[in-house]
């Protein structure tokens, strides 16, 4: 998974987070799960960039988007003030069956994709609100998502 989401660059959208006070533990550095939030985050703010409202989707159309698995890669510790940038760079999708990869980097600055420290893939499944089965995921979703890069 990680040479793969590590090696290509961020693409046309960032999501830029600064490190607060409340998402460090004890030793200083990101609480783990925050990493996972935070591409949750990306998706919705890369949605919403490319016009087509998540939560428009789960409260108006009743498709809802529930995470099946994650898993992050964590490869340089984050600390309190410091400004990141997670871009989705990597998308699967068959069927009901969404795939994002992301890829979290620090030390950004003007034109530089800064040094990667952390990546990640949610798994997510498209389902009816109202039954929780399985669903088609929607053509406006679908648009939205096309232009991020296929896995390999």
């Amino acid at each position: 998974m990680s040479r793969e989401l590590i090696d290509v660059p961020p693409g046309p959208f960032v999501h830029r987070w600064t490190v607060r006070l409340q998402d460090v533990d004890a030793a200083g550095v990101v609480f783990f799960p925050r990493i996972l939030e935070l591409f949750n985050d990306t998706l919705f703010a890369y949605a919403d960039a490319a016009g087509c409202s998540l939560v428009t989707l789960m409260l108006e159309d009743r498709v809802v988007l529930p995470v099946r698995r994650a898993e992050a890669e964590y490869l340089k510790p984050l600390r309190f003030g410091e400004i990141v940038e997670v871009a989705p760079v990597r998308c699967r999708m068959d069927g009901p069956d969404v795939a994002l990869g992301f890829r979290l980097a620090r030390g950004c600055r003007a034109g530089e994709p800064g040094e990667v420290a952390a990546v990640g893939i949610t798994e997510h499944v498209c389902v009816d609100a109202e039954q929780f089965c399985r669903t088609e995921v929607p053509g406006r979703l679908l648009a939205a998502l096309r232009p991020i890069p296929a896995f390999a």
